[in-house]
């Protein structure tokens, strides 16, 4: 679903032209409900600028999230969201779609737009909007007391990834605690076997079901 609009691993080498850039974003800035379509566009949904809300996103099997967080959190989390910058008085929204060494990869008005993080930061309100995928019963997290079929659903899912075989129970086991455990050191995630809503959304990455920032290791 990223392909159409992800750019090449060049496009996010180091740019020192966020500040020469800035009237440009003013100029050509998107209204809230454009941002919201770019932002379902990059989970692979073409939606009309008049329905391209949050509270749309069920229709989607998503959840929409609004509030304020740090960037270290929002990018911890890996997914692609919705940032409002403050730039000449302007209240202009970007989609931030990757990050490299000191920059941010963000879309605005279907263009690819580097930005530094210093300038970032000093422009950004802290505000974010972002669609992620809970479990198949709309749970933000998958545990002993959840339905048959989340439960079995997960074991299907990460006997998948690690290739391994299903229990095909659809009851919680100390063999699934383990999986969840082996799929969390495997992508870096803190191997404590609770299947929360970090390790929900990095198991809907693995397996191309959500999108995920591009991350490069440039430096500036």
């Amino acid at each position: 679903p990223l392909s159409r609009w992800l750019p090449s691993p060049a496009a996010l080498l180091p740019s020192s032209t966020a500040d020469k850039e800035a009237p440009s974003l003013v100029s050509e800035k998107m209204s809230s409900n454009e941002s919201f379509a770019l932002l379902y566009s990059v989970w692979g949904y073409e939606v009309s600028r008049s329905e391209a809300w949050c509270d749309q996103a069920y229709r989607a099997g998503m959840t929409c999230l609004s509030g304020k967080e740090s960037l270290a959190s929002l990018m911890a989390q890996s997914l692609p969201w919705i940032a409002t910058l403050n730039v000449d008085n302007a209240s202009i929204p970007v989609v931030i779609i990757g990050e490299g060494e000191g920059t941010l990869a963000a879309l605005s008005a279907g263009k690819t737009w580097i930005l530094n993080k210093a300038w970032f930061s000093k422009v950004w309100t802290g505000s974010y909007t972002l669609m992620w995928k809970p479990s198949p019963d709309g749970n933000a997290s998958i545990t002993k007391k959840s339905s048959i079929d989340d439960i079995a659903w997960l074991d299907t899912m990460l006997s998948r990834v690690l290739n391994v075989e299903a229990e095909n129970t659809g009851e919680w086991s100390p063999m699934l605690t383990e999986k969840i455990r082996q799929f969390q050191t495997q992508n870096k995630i803190k191997a404590d076997g609770v299947m929360g809503k970090v390790t929900l959304i990095r198991l809907w990455q693995v397996l191309g079901e959500s999108p995920k920032l591009v991350h490069e290791g440039g430096k500036v």
